[in-house]
């Protein structure tokens, strides 16, 4: 769905205005909020079940567990469609309210799922492609 907005640009289109795409990022920040509050009471049931349940169960446990963090990922996404289209007049929101959740995922890797790298490394990517020179300052510095 997101490569309907691909070309907007070019077409000089916009997907949101400035205020508009702010309040959405705003909403996008509670969301991985949420999902990061709901992902550490799961670890923590994980962990009070360790050793009372099955090998089968806790495999379940963690494909569970990956669900949830898709919305993570579908953030990641949302983030590059509009900062290919409008990364100049909302890089720095982004830097200072979203970026820092995928950042932090780098700067401490261990125990962190492939996918989970993966989608941190996509928004910076997209950040540094697609931002404002103060946002490539700001993640290259």
């Amino acid at each position: 769905m997101l490569g309907l907005f691909s070309h907007y640009k070019d077409r000089g289109l916009t997907i949101y205005s400035e205020e508009d795409a702010k309040t959405f990022y705003d909403k996008l920040v509670s969301v991985i909020a949420l999902i990061k509050k709901d992902k550490e009471a799961r670890l923590k049931q994980m962990k009070a079940l360790a050793g009372k349940v099955d090998e089968e169960d806790m495999e379940y446990f963690l494909e569970d567990l990956e669900k949830v963090d898709k919305g993570i990922h579908h953030i990641m996404e949302i983030n590059g469609a509009i900062m290919q289209n409008m990364g100049e007049q909302v890089s720095a929101h982004v830097g200072q309210h979203l970026l820092p959740h995928y950042a932090m995922t780098l700067l401490n890797i261990n125990g962190k799922k492939d996918y989970e790298l993966i989608d941190s490394v996509c928004f910076i990517c997209d950040c540094l492609e697609h931002g404002s020179m103060a946002m490539f300052n700001q993640v290259s510095g």
